[in-house]
């Protein structure tokens, strides 16, 4: 069963199709089509230049999950396929209630940092597209509060010498509404990766989160013909994963609570503000479900804020749980 009604007098009804995803988050979103990119976090640069660095990211408590889950993987969109050999590669991650971060990178732990990644001598093949890094202690996220991640980084020549790559930003046009990530580099030996202070801000690489223990929901919207990403006469591809079977509810709104609303019986907490149910549907073999929204080309419609959020029902444990949120604004 679904059903559709208009969101807010923004969104005209969808098309609904079955994926083959997994419980993934986008941040801030998963398309591929973005022009720019930094090598700070994960890349590196033909001769050294930024073989070492020191990256933190910061996002926000709406778009990761409402409940505890568990973090083990991180994917990221190299913008060309290339190989890099890391001499040392680690990440930590941490809940947060911070909004924004500071240059000085120890101040923005709240929390001790927990190491979900220490490696070396890793080789990681980046191929067009998003590329997995397990990582091999899986972060408990305790829900509820903001996600800090954090990545050190030497890279190594390898047969060829240092490489060009770069990972994907929001540039499409950039979000420059949320948290900057903040980061230091230098070239091989700099000790850029033990900074304890970043030199830059600059607008986040996009990244995908591989989540067990939650429903989740991300989305997806491609540049349209005035080269921008939920452009008018474009859409938003909304897409809910959970365990096949359950059935789910999706809801958009144009603005969020300020603090999370829990509701009796329901795991997680509501976050958007006047919600409207638009979607609604049972998850098959593929726990995944894509709900596809067509935006108006309608002037008037351009600075909007759009959110979504999701409530999955396990019919077994008779158990509902709300997702995460994901959002965006509508550009000409």
């Amino acid at each position: 069963m679904r059903t559709t009604l208009a969101i807010c007098c923004v969104l005209v009804p969808f098309a609904a199709t079955a994926a083959q995803t997994g419980a993934l988050t986008a941040h801030p979103q998963e398309t591929l089509q973005n022009s720019s990119g930094n090598f700070a976090p994960f890349g590196v640069l033909p001769g050294g230049f930024g073989a070492e660095a020191r990256t933190m990211l910061l996002l926000p408590r709406e778009e990761v999950p409402t409940l505890p889950a568990v973090l083990t993987a991180i994917e990221v969109d190299c913008q060309a396929g290339a190989v890099v050999d890391y001499a040392t590669l680690a990440i930590f991650a941490a809940a947060t209630p911070a909004t924004g971060l500071n240059l000085a990178f120890a101040p923005n732990y709240q929390q001790a940092p927990w190491p979900a990644l220490q490696t070396s001598n890793l080789t990681v093949n980046y191929s067009a597209g998003w590329t997995r890094i397990p990582l091999s202690n899986p972060y408990p996220f305790p829900g509820g509060q903001g996600l800090l991640i954090e990545i050190r980084k030497v890279v190594q020549p390898g047969a060829g010498g240092f490489p060009f790559a770069t990972t994907a930003i929001s540039s499409s046009p950039p979000r420059i509404d949320r948290a900057p990530m903040a980061y230091t580099f230098g070239s091989p030996g700099s000790g850029a990766s033990a900074a304890a202070f970043g030199t830059a801000y600059a607008t986040s690489i996009v990244i995908r989160l591989v989540w067990d223990g939650t429903p989740t929901i991300r989305h997806r919207s491609d540049t349209g013909a005035s080269g921008n990403q939920y452009s008018l006469g474009g859409s938003v591809a909304v897409t809910l994963a959970a365990q096949p079977g359950q059935l789910y509810i999706l809801a958009a709104g144009t603005s969020y609570l300020p603090f999370g609303l829990p509701l009796p019986g329901i795991g997680g907490e509501v976050r958007l503000n006047g919600l409207t149910t638009f979607a609604s549907g049972l998850l098959g073999l593929s726990g995944a479900d894509t709900a596809t929204v067509s935006i108006p080309n309608d002037p008037t419609l351009v600075g909007i804020f759009l959110a979504y959020q999701g409530v999955t029902y396990d019919i077994g444990t008779q158990a509902l749980t709300l997702t995460n949120c994901s959002d965006h604004f509508v550009n000409p």
